[in-house]
């Protein structure tokens, strides 16, 4: 029996240097406590936080879980390996939810510049 719920979105924190590793296609996976009940065609939005700082860069992407690998030998009980595909699904949860937080603002909060690269980014966006 197969798991027909709506796919979720998680929103994780990553160290810039494996958020940059992610983004530049070099790290395709994560390793994660399986506190989340992830799976495969979830999405995981990725948050750059820098520890030094101890907040976020408010750099973010978005990928959908592909393959998960649980409960075999060498990975705690607890953890999960998946890995993170960029697809035109996961992008297009990423425009929903800008969207929606731009709608949820009041009185348009957003700066130019974070306007100008959500624009950037929804035109950027493949057809299906």
């Amino acid at each position: 029996m197969t798991d027909k719920s709506e796919p979720q979105i998680h929103h994780l924190k990553t160290w810039p240097e494996y958020y940059q590793a992610t983004i530049n296609g070099t790290k395709l996976f994560e390793i994660r406590k399986n506190d989340r009940n992830f799976k495969p065609g979830d999405f995981v939005a990725l948050h750059e936080f820098c520890p030094e700082k101890q907040e976020l860069t408010y750099r973010v992407a978005f990928f959908e879980i592909g393959f998960l690998l649980q409960g075999v030998w060498g990975l705690a009980k607890e953890h999960c390996v998946f890995t993170l595909l960029r697809s035109f699904a996961a992008e297009k949860k990423a425009v929903e939810l800008y969207i929606d937080a731009l709608n949820n603002l009041p009185e348009m909060q957003v700066d130019d510049e974070i306007y100008d690269r959500i624009k950037k980014r929804i035109s950027e966006l493949p057809s299906e």
